[in-house]
């Protein structure tokens, strides 16, 4: 079946928009050293969009009220909850972020646990090299925008067949539309 719209119906006076999309770029770290958070801000802080935290409490602030942010990365070791249930408690505010997960434990078989359900893009060996977190926080960010831009499309195609809808309907019963 091929449905044919007349140029006088609503979806041709109001053909749809194209949308720029523009997604978050922001980073935040999150470790309990702050060696580690100046070094972050000294190698990534040129190429990227970085806020840096020392605990876990004021990076769930600093989340809140700063955001929205693509990416967070957190140190696995740290005071009042892991790394792992902070970046939990960040999925649970915004289900699109990216995170990633660094640790310098050796029970990396604890972690890559923790890493597989608690939906963690990446789990990061301490230290990491300035490059290499470089090319993870890419990583990161293309995901990210994987994500938005697979969630505005959806979006757009909810709208669209709305839409389409709303102009089979008017078309049939006009006294209602």
């Amino acid at each position: 079946m091929v449905l044919r719209i007349k140029s006088s119906s609503p979806l041709s006076q109001n053909p749809p928009t194209r949308i720029t999309m523009s997604f978050s770029k922001k980073i935040l770290f999150v470790d309990d050293e702050d060696t580690i958070l100046s070094g972050f801000e000294l190698t990534l802080g040129r190429s990227f969009e970085v806020t840096v935290s020392a605990s876990v409490t004021e990076a769930l602030d600093i989340f809140k009220d700063q955001g929205p942010f693509a990416v967070v990365v957190s140190d696995f070791q740290m005071p009042v909850m892991t790394g792992a249930e902070f970046l939990q408690k960040i999925r649970e505010q915004d289900k699109e972020v990216v995170t990633m997960l660094l640790t310098g434990a050796a029970n990396f078989e604890n972690v890559s646990e923790t890493v597989h359900h608690g939906q963690i893009f990446r789990l990061l060996g301490k230290p990491c090299p300035p490059d290499n977190m470089k090319e993870h926080i890419n990583a990161a960010l293309r995901q990210y925008e994987l994500i938005r831009a697979e969630k505005d499309m959806l979006e757009q195609t909810l709208n669209g067949a709305v839409r389409a809808m709303t102009s089979i309907l008017a078309a049939s019963k006009p006294l209602f539309f």
